[in-house]
């Protein structure tokens, strides 16, 4: 009989371990973990044609937020910030050291190994009479 109670105490006790474990799992799981890493960016310009080079994608302290540094091969120490909702990347008109005012959305592909994003980059004038950059942007990411 003791035999019987502690096999069915086992088989009660072991489930709901396993349960609360993937509870807590769900709990803690940070979506941009999945695009969290090195990324390799074809981009297409206007100005620039295609292009090709990496950028790193890093949670920002915001938990709906990430970096982008390296966006549009500015500099490997100045990011992008975009909102991460779901699948969508939005990146809210911000302006980057170096100059530039960006603006775009994207999507991120449901095995996280692919982002589209297209966006606009604005020149901002440091003299009044230069003729200034406004291009839309399409660049694809493939995760490494």
């Amino acid at each position: 009989m003791k035999n019987l109670f502690y096999f069915l105490f086992l088989l009660i006790i072991i489930p709901t371990v396993s349960c609360e474990d993937e509870l807590i799992n769900l709990i803690n799981n940070d979506p941009r973990e999945n695009i969290e890493g090195s990324w390799h960016c074809v981009e297409d310009s206007p100005s620039y044609g295609q292009t090709q080079y990496s950028v790193y994608i890093s949670p920002d302290s915001d938990t709906t937020k990430v970096l982008i540094s390296n966006f549009y091969q500015i500099d490997n120490d100045i990011s992008a910030l975009a909102i991460l909702d779901d699948h969508t990347l939005i990146i809210e008109q911000q302006t980057l050291a170096g100059g530039f005012r960006i603006s775009g959305q994207g999507t991120v592909s449901n095995n996280y190994k692919t982002i589209n994003l297209n966006y606009t980059v604005e020149e901002i004038p440091v003299k009044s009479n230069k003729n200034l950059l406004f291009e839309t942007v399409v660049a694809v990411y493939t995760k490494n």
